[in-house]
């Protein structure tokens, strides 16, 4: 057998001090791992944080704002898909605004158009009226006005009043003839005024 023997205080300094070299090793290590931890974090959070403050600026209206993309991997390819889709919705919105303004100008030419053909279809010398599929009355110019009596308040929207009973047979063979497709001139028809006198025209 042998014996060893130690004063007990050099004993626990020796035991003290492998317990204070562990507990450094170990704060050390903790340190090292919070202080990665923490980077790799930032890495992470930060690109993500960029991604949301470009969201937020872009629902504000600026679409000009762009994330940087700082690598390949995963959040790269993901802020570059970000870049891509604001792109995407910036082209969007200017098409959408050419065609709008382009839209606008139409609209702004068809009611200038209109104005003209409806001065022109009011002052004409020619009693021009225009009737649906039906022989309702859609226009009523003022020389049919003047040359049937009815005023277009009376007859707009209601069945063609210049046809009379004994001639709604011919109107209708005229309205079959029309809506096949075939250009009539040059007819002799008999119509009916307001007050019921009738007149070739």
């Amino acid at each position: 057998h042998i014996v060893a023997e130690q004063i007990v205080s050099e004993a626990l300094a020796l035991a003290i001090s492998t317990v204070v070299i562990t507990a450094v090793l170990v704060v050390a290590a903790l340190l090292i791992a919070g202080s990665l931890g923490f980077l790799r974090v930032r890495q992470i959070v930060r690109p993500i944080q960029a991604m949301a403050t470009t969201a937020e600026a872009i629902s504000a209206g600026d679409l000009s704002q762009q994330v940087n993309v700082a690598g390949q991997d995963e959040l790269g390819v993901l802020a570059t898909a970000f870049n891509s889709m604001t792109a995407q919705l910036r082209k969007i919105i200017v098409d959408l605004e050419g065609q709008i303004a382009e839209r606008k100008r139409a609209e702004e030419s068809l009611r200038e158009t209109n104005d003209t053909l409806h001065a022109l279809f009011d002052h004409s010398p020619l009693a021009i009226f225009m009737i649906d599929l039906e022989s309702h009355v859609l226009l009523w110019n003022k020389a049919s006005e003047h040359m049937y009596g009815w005023t277009a308040q009376e007859v707009v929207g209601k069945f063609l009043p210049t046809i009379s009973d004994e001639k709604y047979e011919e109107h209708y063979f005229i309205y079959i003839r029309v809506t096949s497709g075939e250009w009539l001139t040059h007819l002799e028809l008999q119509r009916q005024r307001k007050d019921k006198s009738t007149f070739f025209l």
